[in-house]
């Protein structure tokens, strides 16, 4: 056989040169004859012929030379030129040796189940029809056949060795699946206790476990389960590992499909911020020219308008809602400027004093009183019955011909609440009521006795005077006024009465000035104004309450009744 290996067998060697090296390398080989020669093999002697020896030896099989010849490698296909045509030609094939058969018929022996067969002698002689009994008896027990006997009839027909059982049936054991690193009859023992199987259903020995043959079937069924368990187990280890890694691959997909968005998405959004900046920048010089283009309109407007000149009136163009705050300002100061205009045309003090006049009206009020925006209109006169001019006025008068308010004045009794006409003026020393055809004097209040001024906030024509009450003083005439001169009408007031209450059409004028007469009279404040539904009056001993009731919805100033009932005076309005 080595010969067949190793020596040089390939070339163009005839069959007498290949048997001349065959017995020169081989000491196992010998000459017989002219023809022949013989090899001594492993298994016996074999006689071959020299005889087209070299064919014999090289042959290979057909489905071998087919196979290669069709390999796809172009190489390996040039060597086997004959696979591929009908006949097989030039080097023949090599048959299978003694050596590749002895070995194919020992692995086939180890796969097999073995089983050993004791041949009993009967005699020492070997001779029919004698039987030794003590002979044979001896034979059984050296061949160990009647331990085995003795182990069958007790039920423990199976016997397996150590490392075999622990290798079959370690996967039984959590303590010995999957590794197990302790000896092999300890982890036989953990398998069998973890399975719970008794005592007396195995057998350990030396090298080998002997078991009852109902307790292998279970056995089988329990590894049978047992792989079962295992292949739930691989096929869901398994599953979770594909769908782990399509997660994971699901993931990273997600992942990308997040970042892929995100730039696109901040893309777009640096894209629309960029095109608002632009749109802003835009939309703010197109804005600032468009006011400016409506703030030069305006003005340009303001200077074709003939405006006016009146403070009181307040005619102005209506501007654009972007424009109206700057309209509001500019309303306010061309206001001003008009205001200082109007003051600076006024030559003499008296239009300077009428001027005064209004003003303090609107201060003492405007906003309070709503029959004051209609007396802004109209100009103060002060003497509406010419007083002034009047000759009986001249002669009675004397220091109180100065009159600076006059005219017809209903009085309210406060005894019977009955409306009654008098003439009221007003002079720079006292507040008189006359009789209108005699001029007699009915009542007469020195000007540093008016206190307070008190009215409703409707549009109704009454007043209230109220006067400084003094101590002690009742029944008495007044103290506190020193007498003029020649004054005759001063010899004829009385200093039993009280506040006096009345009703007049020129209401803001009359208290606008007894309120600037008192006050440059008195040299510092003037009297209080107190406006209200209901106030407090005295006359004389007597105290009544006034109340102003307001019926109708309109702003009229027409009275529609005066009541009097136990101490309070009530008008309708």
């Amino acid at each position: 056989m080595n010969v067949f290996q190793n020596g040089p067998l390939c070339g163009n060697r005839s069959d007498e040169e290949m048997v001349d090296l065959i017995l020169d390398k081989s000491p196992a080989a010998s000459r017989l004859g002219v023809d022949q020669f013989r090899i001594r093999h492993f298994a016996g002697t074999i006689t071959y012929s020299k005889r087209n020896f070299q064919e014999k030896v090289d042959i290979l099989p057909k489905s071998l030379v087919s196979a290669m010849f069709t390999a796809t490698h172009p190489w390996v296909k040039e060597f086997f030129p004959e696979g591929g045509s009908g006949h097989l030609g030039g080097r023949p094939l090599r048959p299978l040796d003694h050596l590749h058969l002895f070995s194919h018929k020992l692995r086939s022996l180890t796969q097999l189940s073995l089983y050993t067969i004791h041949a009993i002698k009967p005699n020492e002689l070997k001779v029919g029809g004698l039987f030794e009994g003590a002979l044979v008896l001896h034979q059984l027990k050296y061949h160990r056949i009647m331990d085995t006997l003795i182990v069958t009839r007790d039920g423990f027909e199976i016997s397996r060795d150590f490392e075999r059982f622990l290798s079959r049936y370690r996967l039984l054991s959590l303590r010995t699946w999957p590794r197990w690193g302790g000896s092999p009859r300890e982890g036989i023992l953990l398998i069998l206790n973890d399975l719970l199987i008794p005592q007396e259903m195995f057998f350990l020995g030396r090298t080998r476990l002997l078991l009852k043959t109902h307790l292998v079937s279970d056995l089988e069924t329990f590894r049978r389960e047992r792989l079962e368990d295992l292949a739930l187990l691989i096929q869901k280890t398994w599953r979770g590992w594909g769908a782990f890694r399509r997660l994971k691959k699901m993931k990273a997909a997600q992942k990308l499909l997040v970042r892929v968005w995100r730039n696109y998405h901040k893309r777009r959004l640096d894209l629309a911020e960029a095109e608002g900046s632009r749109r802003k920048v835009a939309v703010g010089k197109i804005q600032r020219a468009y006011l400016q283009w409506k703030r030069k309109s305006f003005i340009g407007e303001l200077i074709t308008m003939d405006l006016p000149m009146s403070p009181v009136v307040w005619e102005w163009p209506q501007p654009s809602r972007c424009l109206r705050r700057g309209s509001q300002e500019i309303q306010r100061l061309f206001h001003r400027w008009r205001c200082s205009v109007y003051r600076f045309n006024f030559r003499d003090s008296a239009e300077r004093n009428r001027m005064g006049e209004k003003v303090t009206a609107s201060t003492l009020l405007r906003g309070k009183k709503a029959s004051y925006p209609k007396s802004v209109a109209h100009p103060f006169l002060g003497d509406y019955v010419r007083l002034r001019v009047n000759s009986e006025w001249r002669k009675i008068a004397k220091q109180d011909a100065t009159v600076v308010f006059a005219d017809l004045v209903h009085k309210i009794s406060h005894t019977s609440g009955k409306m009654t006409p008098y003439l009221l003026a007003v002079s720079t020393f006292s507040l008189m009521v006359l009789d209108p055809r005699t001029l007699a004097l009915k009542q007469r209040i020195p000007l540093q006795e008016i206190a307070k001024f008190s009215l409703s906030p409707y549009a109704d024509p009454f007043i209230v005077f109220h006067r400084i009450r003094y101590e002690g003083t009742e029944g008495e005439e007044d103290k506190g006024v020193e007498p003029c001169s020649g004054c005759t009408l001063f010899e004829e007031s009385s200093g039993k009465r009280g506040d006096l209450i009345l009703s007049t059409q020129h209401l803001v004028e009359l208290i606008t000035k007894v309120y600037l007469v008192v006050k440059n009279r008195t040299g510092g404040k003037g009297p209080s104004l107190h406006i209200g539904e209901i106030f407090d009056l005295t006359v004389g001993s007597i105290g009544l309450q006034v109340h102003f009731v307001k019926r109708s919805l309109g702003e009229g100033a027409e009275v529609l009744k005066v009541g009097l009932k136990q101490g309070h005076l009530t008008i309708f309005l």
